[in-house]
């Protein structure tokens, strides 16, 4: 039996001097190389897995999926509703970098699996097809509002530029529901996002550059120009 050591030999990963080593390395090190080893190794087991079964996990997956639908919307809304200011402040705080991070992240996502994706589009059933169609007018009608705000990030995404998460009812109240073009009052009905800087002359999607307007307004505006009303910090 070899003697016990009574010089500390530094570990040859994190440089600690210890009595006792395992393989060179120090408890602490030691151990934390074994779970990465075993962790590498799961994920091995758990990909060639499911490359090995793709189809009926997959098939389990959408089946699961749509037999708990309800129940996995009902908690998605319950956590939205509990969790709102904080998940707002979140994307507020976003930088611009991160955002256009983002944006460039999801449309190389969208350019790699196009085929798959128009693929599982052309997959739907016509009955599921007419059922989608007939939800996206239904909601179309209720929140028109939030159509057209849907319809003015896109386009700012095609421009590439910058795009903020902001809600008509948020320009709204911080108006004080005033069209700061006319300057009378805006129903929800006539109410209108208006890009100050527009988005034809590079002007962003964000909170300072947004300002409320009735829809006639905004039309007759048009994109002339930057409009120096208020600029909003």
């Amino acid at each position: 039996m070899p003697p016990k050591r009574t010089t500390p030999v530094p570990c040859s990963t994190c440089g600690a001097a210890v009595l006792h080593l395992s393989k060179g390395l120090c408890k602490p090190c030691y151990d934390r190389q074994r779970r990465t080893i075993l962790h590498d190794a799961i994920a091995a087991q758990k990909r060639a897995h499911y490359l090995a079964n793709r189809e009926r996990l997959n098939a389990q997956s959408r089946a699961r999926h749509w037999a708990n639908r309800a129940r996995y919307l009902a908690a998605k809304r319950a956590y939205w509703a509990a969790h709102a200011t904080e998940i707002n402040a979140r994307r507020r705080d976003l930088s611009d970098d991160q955002r256009r991070e983002r944006a460039a992240l999801a449309r190389m996502r969208r350019a790699a699996n196009r085929d798959a994706i128009n693929a599982r589009i052309r997959a739907w059933g016509p009955e599921r097809r007419a059922r989608h169609v007939a939800h996206s007018r239904e909601y179309a009608r209720q929140h028109p509002e939030v159509v057209r705000a849907r319809g003015q990030r896109y386009k700012v995404r095609k421009r590439l530029a910058m795009v903020e998460r902001v809600s008509l009812a948020e320009i709204w109240e911080r108006d004080h529901g005033i069209c700061q073009i006319c300057m009378k009052p805006v129903t929800k009905a006539t109410a209108s996002l208006d890009h100050i800087l527009p988005l034809a002359v590079g002007g962003d999607h964000s909170r300072r550059n947004l300002r409320l307007t009735h829809i006639a307004c905004n039309v007759q505006r048009k994109h002339r120009g930057h409009a120096q009303l208020r600029l909003f910090g």
